[in-house]
């Protein structure tokens, strides 16, 4: 299998294991298997997630990759809920049970208070459009699929960050390559506060892949947006290093490493 096709989350003692058509669950100081679970014919798990005591992880045929986005990426064909230790089933989405038709993929998911959700391409004439969806992380109800609108303008483009939708509280984000779009309240979603203004024009740093988030920032890379819109960007003046930057906040300090390609374990997009 290639390396970017295994995916590990550890949490509380838990080792969560995605190996494209099957995924373990083992105990992270002895290596005991809690559970185990292949993948339907042809399919494979991506995004796996360990939150409390629940396992999320989607499910689907995998995906070709946009430009240099470089994660394993599936059509969500199906995206579940299991009891972490026991591998129960909790719920799962299904997406044939929807009619908003041919999904290309969903390129992250993130869960965020009682809410998980990501966002999916779907497969157009042109270029795959974004879309957002987000669940009820208790019991896999829609609570919003969102089609592309001025929130969320334009085609995907190239790779990375450029069709990342993440949660925050109750506010959906969505984000392209370069900065915070737009946000809005899952359950107000016409009532968007726009970013496009904010920062158009200004010279786009290198601050792709990784997003995360401090209770007054975004941070992408070596920039850092407010999340009120009002002021200008920080932008810390550190290099590109390789692949990806694999920038970081903590302790008041962003540390850079000298060389990571930060695509995982960071997908969902870390609060610190």
């Amino acid at each position: 299998k290639r390396a970017e096709e295994r995916q590990l989350r550890v949490s509380d003692g838990v080792l969560a294991q995605v190996m494209r058509e099957e995924l373990v669950i083992l105990d992270a100081d002895n290596g005991k298997r809690f559970w185990s679970r292949k993948a339907k014919d042809e399919l494979g798990f991506v995004h796996p997630i360990v939150a409390g005591e629940t396992f999320y992880v989607a499910e689907g045929r995998y995906s070709r990759r946009s430009s240099y986005t470089h994660w394993p990426m599936c059509t969500p064909d199906f995206i579940h809920a299991f009891d972490l230790k026991t591998g129960k089933p909790k719920w799962t989405f299904k997406w044939s049970d929807q009619d908003w038709g041919e999904a290309h993929a969903v390129y992250n998911l993130q869960v965020e208070n009682d809410l998980i959700g990501g966002a999916v391409t779907m497969r157009t004439e042109g270029k795959p459009q974004a879309h957002g969806l987000v669940l009820d992380a208790r019991t896999g109800k829609v609570i919003y699929w969102g089609r592309q609108n001025d929130a969320w303008p334009g085609s995907t483009g190239a790779g990375h960050s450029h069709v990342r939708m993440l949660l925050r509280g109750n506010d959906v984000w969505t984000m392209d390559i370069a900065s915070p779009i737009a946000r809005w309240d899952v359950e107000k979603p016409a009532e968007f506060l726009s970013f496009t203004k904010t920062y158009k024009g200004q010279i786009r740093p290198v601050a792709c892949t990784v997003w995360r988030s401090t209770p007054n920032w975004w941070y992408g890379g070596v920039a850092a947006y407010p999340m009120s819109a009002e002021g200008r960007p920080h932008l810390s003046g550190s290099g590109r290093s390789g692949c990806d930057i694999g920038a970081f906040p903590a302790n008041g300090l962003l540390y850079s490493p000298p060389n990571a390609c930060a695509c995982q374990p960071y997908l969902p997009g870390n609060k610190v």
